[in-house]
């Protein structure tokens, strides 16, 4: 690998390719870390005698700090660049307790092959179902662990649902928190929609949260529906097909309490914030043009 540039975090030792990866680069010089607000949510949920699992991987961002808080740690990166530095990003950090087979996970078991990366961001490929070099696997076929199954991050270009799809048997048994992320055009681009989606966790009584910060503290978002949030968030996705603004949903088990320190924002507040968020984000860019070079 040449040209690799490796920085000490406060969540580890990160190996990271600049021509593929600028923008993980330049969040971990700027902030300390690539996603630093999902990280610290999901320490919430830390628990050191439980297995955490992370679905696409990339070059270990999540799945490394996951390793000091949970018992063993499955990474599941498909793209053969990037799990090299998954591997490398493991060593580095001494740890033992990652297993990171090179595998995409969907609803059935096959092959496909990886979509286009965007420019600057390799964590932007998506599998291409059908023939192809890339092993997909299912989740059910993967998790052979006996500790439950705690928490789950995934994040693989709109194929979430066939992810579930293929792990309904664990998901039901282990009942994981699931940190997730929706990217409306990739979804449609995989035949799946929210409202699949929010009919999957519902008839599994699980709650679906919009997480975010406020003045400082971790917020919850009861979500009275993805369409509607989707609306508000990426209006010109959901009525135009246009460019997605994508964003995370959190799932919890309704048999789980959220995690004490963090606040429940009800239906009616969470769209309030979200359009006022989006009309903030519209007048910054609006300003913007206005900038002298």
């Amino acid at each position: 690998m040449a040209d690799i540039t490796t920085l000490e975090t406060p969540y580890g030792t990160f190996a990271v390719d600049p021509a593929r990866d600028m923008k993980v680069l330049r969040q971990m010089q700027e902030y300390g870390h690539h996603q630093l607000f999902s990280i610290n949510l999901l320490k919430l949920f830390a628990d050191s005698n439980s297995v955490a699992m992370d679905v696409g991987a990339h070059i270990g961002t999540f799945s490394i700090p996951l390793a000091r808080w949970f018992k063993k740690v499955i990474a599941f990166e498909p793209s053969p660049e990037t799990h090299a530095l998954l591997v490398k990003n493991i060593a580095l950090n001494r740890l033992t307790n990652v297993a990171s087979p090179q595998k995409g996970l969907g609803s059935v078991a096959g092959h496909a092959s990886l979509g286009t990366i965007f420019s600057g961001n390799a964590g932007g490929q998506a599998l291409r179902i059908g023939e192809g070099s890339i092993t997909v696997s299912t989740l059910d076929t993967e998790y052979q662990e006996k500790e439950p199954l705690c928490l789950m991050k995934i994040d693989v270009e709109g194929m979430e649902l066939d992810v579930f799809k293929g792990g309904v048997k664990t998901i039901e048994s282990s009942r994981p928190v699931i940190l997730f992320e929706i990217n409306l055009r990739e979804m449609k681009a995989h035949n799946n929609s929210p409202k699949a989606i929010a009919v999957f966790f519902a008839s599994r009584n699980y709650k679906i949260f919009y997480p975010f910060e406020r003045s400082g503290k971790v917020c919850f978002g009861k979500i009275p529906s993805l369409s509607l949030v989707l609306s508000v968030v990426t209006p010109r996705s959901f009525f135009f097909n246009g460019p997605s603004m994508p964003f995370d949903v959190l799932a919890i088990p309704r048999e789980r309490a959220v995690p004490a320190q963090t606040k429940v924002v009800s239906r009616t507040a969470l769209v309030l914030y979200l359009f006022q968020l989006n009309i903030s984000n519209k007048i910054q860019r609006f300003l913007c043009l206005f900038k002298k070079p």
